[in-house]
């Protein structure tokens, strides 16, 4: 397994773990226009522990950020520094934020997000990895001040050390522990949080057991809670543990996902009420391309308890495409359907004994679109999307958003599963219409330029709820990685 240096110059080539374990649980496209070979595709990964070109380190680097990649400290014992990091500055503009039915919502509200992430990896030898990442998220003129993941004003986002032991040829062990960001799938439940402008990261251990083309997952984590000006500490109140397993399925270019993930919250509010909540996921994923055909399929059931109740609530999600490669700009026109129950019984605080509300645990701040005015709660949501690519470097995406409420006694989320609004207060089943439209353009491989726009129409949900209005959001923003 061990080797000599490749002719290229990269002294880790010859060790297959490099750089990263996980790559096969976390493949999650780094920004919401994953276009055709023609787009530019960057070597910067949307987790940063996963960047790799194989020009660092060789006589193929292209610019000055390649030099601060692989930098050898020994050559002798393969001790290499990366540096690296992001820059993100995004304005935002909001009218009736939350449709207004939330107090101080209502109205106009423009605010500007900056986030800097920096970063290093630091290899000794192939088998020990220490991985640091530190940050700064700050908001500027939101009305009513900050919303919760908007500002930590300076903190350590990750800090993590790997030991990997090759047990044969094509299998290795990593084991990993210290503070760690999170992702599996496509993050309907389990993500960095891209989104919004502080993401997430976990304290725990992690066991990442790759064995040819299947790779197993085990972890057990706290949260870590973000404090605005204070350092960030993880909690016992939100714990979260699992086995994630991803490999090949019967076709080629297809794989399946099975897992299991367990979820902890001291205090876990729905409009059932707030208890201690202890939930169980089972779930599986199967997704797959075929020439210009593609498919993504997932779903899961949730047991558990939610202080004297049982829990039992399900969600399904998927996705069919095709792109038009023979077209100008390869079209993509594809058609996606999610459906997460919500709670049909009477509130546990008034004697209910069963909770059928989904938690989608930590899902993709912009799972739906950028703004995300909705979580994945309660949810029936139809989007069909088209994305366009008319010039190498430029992705296009429109999407109409149909919303209803899968039970007509539970209310509807926000995207980070707190409850938004209240089923008593609505008399329809149609929460809404959203429209978004979003731009990308990859300036260069480090730069690149995003704006959105996203209109909602309420239904007849809202019709009785005082404040109730239709939204809009705006959305510009550069992002620079290194």
């Amino acid at each position: 397994m061990a080797g000599e240096a490749t002719p290229d110059g990269n002294p880790f080539r010859a060790y297959p773990w490099f750089p990263i374990p996980d790559a096969l649980t976390r493949e999650q496209p780094d920004g919401a226009l994953a276009g055709p070979a023609s787009v530019v595709s960057p070597p910067y990964a949307l987790f940063r522990d996963a960047d790799y070109d194989p020009a660092w380190g060789g006589p193929g680097k292209r610019s000055l950020f390649d030099e601060i990649k692989l930098i050898p400290l020994d050559r002798e014992r393969l001790i290499y520094l990366t540096l690296g990091g992001e820059i993100r500055e995004r304005f935002e503009y909001w009218n009736n934020e939350n449709f207004g039915v939330v107090p101080g919502t209502a109205g106009g509200n423009a605010f500007w997000l900056q986030r800097i992430m920096l970063h290093m990896d630091l290899r000794v030898g192939p088998y020990v990895r220490f991985f640091i990442q530190g940050e700064s998220n700050l908001e500027e003129a939101r009305k009513d001040g900050p919303r919760p993941p908007d500002v930590d004003q300076i903190d350590l986002h990750q800090a993590f050390t790997d030991i990997t032991i090759p047990f044969s040829d094509e299998g290795w062990v990593t084991l990993r522990g210290g503070r760690q960001e999170l992702g599996y799938g496509i993050g309907r439940l389990i993500d960095p949080r891209e989104g919004p402008n502080v993401r997430l990261s976990f304290d725990g251990a992690k066991a990442i057991v790759r064995w040819k083309e299947w790779e197993m997952d085990a972890f057990w984590t706290r949260l870590v809670e973000t404090e605005p000006y204070e350092f960030d500490e993880s909690t016992s109140d939100y714990q979260l543990w699992g086995v994630y397993v991803a490999g090949p399925w019967f076709f080629k270019n297809t794989g399946v996902n099975f897992y299991y993930l367990g979820d902890y919250r001291n205090e876990a509010p729905y409009f059932s009420g707030v208890e201690i909540e202890v939930r169980h996921t089972f779930g599986s994923r199967i997704y797959g391309k075929f020439d210009d055909f593609d498919f993504d399929f997932e779903g899961a059931w949730q047991t558990g308890t939610f202080g004297p109740a049982v829990i039992s609530a399900w969600f399904g999600s998927g996705e069919i495409g095709y792109s038009f490669s023979k077209l100008f700009g390869t079209p993509h026109l594809a058609l996606k359907a999610d459906i997460f129950s919500g709670n049909n019984s009477q509130s546990v605080s008034s004697g209910g004994r069963m909770l059928g509300t989904f938690n989608a645990l930590f899902p993709r701040g912009n799972y739906f679109s950028e703004p995300s005015p909705l979580g994945e709660q309660n949810l029936i949501a139809l989007h069909p999307q088209i994305n366009w690519y008319p010039a190498p470097k430029l992705g296009l995406a429109f999407s109409p958003i149909f919303y209803w409420r899968q039970s007509m006694n539970d209310g509807i989320y926000n995207f980070a599963g707190y409850p938004l609004s209240g089923g008593a207060q609505g008399s329809g089943r149609y929460v809404g219409t959203e429209f978004f439209f979003q731009a990308d353009y990859q300036i260069s491989e480090q730069l690149k330029f995003s704006v959105a726009y996203d209109h909602f129409i309420i239904g007849d949900f809202f019709k009785n709820q005082p404040g109730a209005a239709n939204s809009d959001w705006i959305g510009v923003w550069a992002t620079m990685k290194f």
